[in-house]
């Protein structure tokens, strides 16, 4: 009777009032191993609905150790709660919660795996999370999601030229379409000074419209015309400057076009870009 009263508090959505009556079921003399377990995973999931993460937590983590779920009931509070300890930033304790979710349940599944990963990056943990990722992407190559956190671990262990064939290959297969998608590789090639490779993505990107103008940009290009000033590519120099000078949110870029034609003899020219710098 009592159980089927906490049910009916939950279907009513009085989560305050589930959270209250759970307290008082499971503190019953009466009250056994699943009475305790199904009071605490309902008190956990109004806790969440209340958005009192903390208390969330603290009534799953009673509800496994009470011991009296079936397993569906057991596993899916054992996750939830791993799942709340990860948004808490609890990444030690979650990880413990989701091992001993994978080994009691043997799950394979992407997700619970992919879980896993995130929770080790977010311990530093990055080239265990990076072979996972890896791992997810040959079975999955069209997961894109799984594909940026698989390189955003290769680049947080510090295996950039691993990130970049991840980036290049997904590139090659249409992909990548996002901005910062896009920007991930050509700075991966940029970090590689693979800057031909960088100006085509770059290019590509910008007639696709998937670039937008901005003041970001204009630093990318920036950074590609000091590269072929150093390389002794005036022309394109000039021309890679021209293109982020507009763009840019200060007078930067102007001043470095300036220069570079004033080497390059171009004196009127420089003078016109060297004003525009001022203004």
């Amino acid at each position: 009777k009592n159980l089927q009263a906490l049910q009916d508090l939950y279907e009513k959505q009085d989560m305050a009032g589930v959270v209250a009556k759970a307290e008082d079921v499971a503190g019953m003399p009466a009250a056994g191993a699943y009475e305790k377990s199904f009071a605490y995973s309902l008190a956990g999931n109004a806790a969440a609905d209340l958005d009192d993460q903390a208390k969330a937590a603290d009534y799953f983590a009673k509800a496994v150790a009470a011991n009296g779920l079936d397993n569906d009931s057991h596993f899916n509070t054992l996750y939830n709660l791993a799942v709340i300890q990860y948004g808490n930033d609890k990444y030690a304790e979650a990880l413990a919660t989701i091992d001993r979710f994978l080994a009691e349940t043997r799950s394979d599944k992407p997700e619970h795996q992919a879980f896993r990963a995130g929770v080790l990056a977010n311990l530093d943990r990055h080239d265990e999370a990076a072979a996972i990722y890896k791992d997810l992407v040959a079975r999955n190559p069209t997961d894109k999601r799984v594909l940026m956190n698989a390189v955003a671990a290769l680049q947080g262990a510090e295996k950039f030229d691993q990130a970049n064939l991840l980036l290049e290959d997904a590139y090659k297969r249409g992909m990548l379409s996002e901005a910062r998608e896009l920007r991930a590789l050509y700075i991966g090639y940029m970090n590689a000074q693979r800057w031909t490779d960088a100006q085509k993505v770059i290019e590509d990107g910008v007639a696709k419209g998937a670039l937008q103008a901005g003041p970001d940009l204009a630093r990318d290009y920036q950074v590609l015309a000091q590269n072929a000033y150093v390389d002794d590519k005036i022309a394109l120099a000039i021309d890679l400057y021209g293109r982020a000078a507009p763009m840019a949110a200060d007078g930067e870029a102007y001043l470095n076009l300036a220069k570079v034609l004033e080497y390059s003899g171009k004196k009127a020219e420089a003078k016109a870009a060297a004003q525009k710098a001022l203004d």
